[in-house]
Parts: C-alpha cells; sequence; structure tokens
C-alpha cells in the first residue's frame, strides 16, 4: 500500500521529524519487512526506533541503523563513531547497528585517483544530482544492511537518508546485495517502489 510522498523545499536535517512520520506511516500500512536508517551518530536512528516502539502497528518492526564503516576513521580519527551509551540505547530498542560495511558508492581500488570515472561513483553522481544526496544513501543504506545479513533479501524495505546529517529522504525498495543491484533478474535486481519524502531542491 502506498502513501502520498511528502515533498520539501530543501534538504537538511530540518526535516528529520517529517520523514520519520512519513515513515512511520508507511510501516503503519503493512507490508515492510525492515526499516533501514543511515545514522552516524545513532541520533537520527533512536528518534526512529522511538517513534516506532511507540505507534501499535508499528510496534516490532525490524529497525537498522547504518553507521560509518571503519574506514571513516581517516576522516574522524576514530570508530566507532557512534557514542557506546546511544549504541546500548538503540540495543535496548532492538535496533541493529551495521558499520561493518563498506561504502558502495564512494570506493574504487584505485583510490582517490579514479575520480569520478567508475560505475560507482558515476551511479553516485547520477542519484545526488537526479534524487539528492538523502535518496543517494537511502539506496546505499539498503545495499549495505543486506550484505552485512542485517536485512532480508529480495523484500519490502524501507531507506532512510539524509544531507550531511538528519534524514531528508525515504523510498520504500526491494532489497538486494550490493553485487546484485543491476542483476538482469527484475525480482533481484534493487527496484525504488515507493518515495515516502524527498526535497524538492537537491543542494
Amino acid at each position: 500500500m502506498s502513501a502520498t510522498p511528502d515533498y520539501f523545499g530543501s534538504p537538511g536535517p530540518e526535516n528529520t521529524d517529517r520523514v520519520i512520520d512519513a515513515v512511520a506511516r508507511r510501516v503503519s500500512s503493512g507490508g515492510i519487512a525492515a526499516v533501514v536508517i543511515s545514522s552516524t551518530s545513532g541520533l537520527s536512528a533512536l528518534k526512529l526506533a522511538r517513534a516506532l516502539a511507540a505507534s501499535s502497528p508499528s510496534k516490532g518492526t525490524k529497525v537498522v541503523c547504518v553507521s560509518e564503516p571503519p574506514s571513516y576513521a581517516e576522516v574522524v580519527g576514530r570508530w566507532p563513531t557512534m557514542d557506546p551509551g546511544r549504541a546500548a540505547e538503540l540495543a535496548q530498542l532492538g535496533v541493529r547497528i551495521v558499520n561493518d560495511q563498506p561504502y558502495v558508492f564512494h570506493n574504487s581500488i584505485l583510490g582517490e585517483g579514479a575520480g569520478q570515472t567508475t560505475p560507482e561513483r558515476l551511479l553516485r553522481s547520477f542519484l545526488e544530482k537526479c534524487f539528492g544526496s538523502g535518496m543517494k544513501v537511502a539506496v546505499e543504506c539498503i545495499l549495505m544492511a543486506t550484505s552485512a545479513g542485517a536485512v532480508p533479501p529480495f523484500e519490502a524495505v524501507i531507506g532512510m537518508g539524509g544531507t550531511h546529517s538528519g534524514v531528508d529522504a525515504a523510498i520504500v525498495a526491494r532489497s538486494t546485495y550490493t553485487n546484485r543491484m543491476l542483476a538482469d533478474d527484475p525480482g533481484k535486481c534493487l527496484t525504488i517502489m515507493e518515495i515516502l519524502a524527498m526535497p524538492q531542491k537537491k543542494v
């Protein structure tokens, strides 16, 4: 069952609460195997988990928080990036944290010297320019969570992503592994089935 999309004027963390509301409404309609949210600090994931736990139709829905992989330590100087206390709160709410999967659209064995010419980075650029950074992150975190075994493959899940912080986009998509994203089998490739929330301005 689809829901009316919630569109925002601009991307950013100020849209987080509205995206969580849109996701909670969609989950209550049924047919969702899990909700996957990208959250570096765990704060947005905690807000989501609390919102779903407070809603009777949404209670018991599997929530997966995709956080930064070990390589992010080169950016911020530490890993895991999430405060242990917040990670413990998420665990108490039954949230699975995935922080051991490499980025899907940022990596290349050629490193930074590859520029934007690799297929992964071309996909990243396409998603960011056409749908926004939050949408790119929503797709990426579904692939990462599925590849980690945190959500079942080939089922309807919700992906949530943001622009720098918070969340400003949410989709319903068929989950799949990273290496099956563009599979020839239409039942196993990544398919975006619904847009629940998205900013109209992309950058």
